[in-house]
């Protein structure tokens, strides 16, 4: 089914081409969660849901259970508590953008910008 007969009959399904303006604008769900691979032809569109009010989860947080599955080389029990925790940082990352009026996929990228540098120190 091509995304404009999605759009049209107001469900959501996964859309096997990126979001593009025109597939954003017509959009008519309450959330777009990324999976795998980008769900967004460019960042810009996560702006335009957040305009929208249409949440957004980022690929790399939507996925990152199954890719901590995957790759971990840790016991099952800390892989299932890692994965368990994947739910409390999109909550985190929700509130955060939410409070500081952004769009998720900006708020993420302060968040890991933060992460790498807890300092807040530019290296470049």
């Amino acid at each position: 089914m091509s995304l404009e007969r999605i759009v049209a009959r107001g469900h959501a399904d996964v859309p096997l081409e990126a979001l593009d303006a025109p597939a954003v604008d017509g959009l008519r769900c309450r959330a777009v969660v990324g999976a795998a691979r980008d769900v967004l032809a460019e960042a810009v569109q996560a702006e335009r849901l957040h305009a929208r009010d249409i949440l957004y989860a980022p690929d790399a947080l939507a996925a990152a259970g199954g890719l901590t599955g995957t790759i971990s080389d840790e016991d099952e029990r800390a892989v299932q508590e890692r994965v368990a925790g994947v739910g409390a940082r999109l909550e985190e990352l929700w509130a955060r953008a939410r409070a500081e009026g952004m769009s998720p996929l900006r708020a993420a990228h302060g968040m890991v910008a933060a992460r790498l540098d807890p300092r807040g120190i530019r290296t470049t």
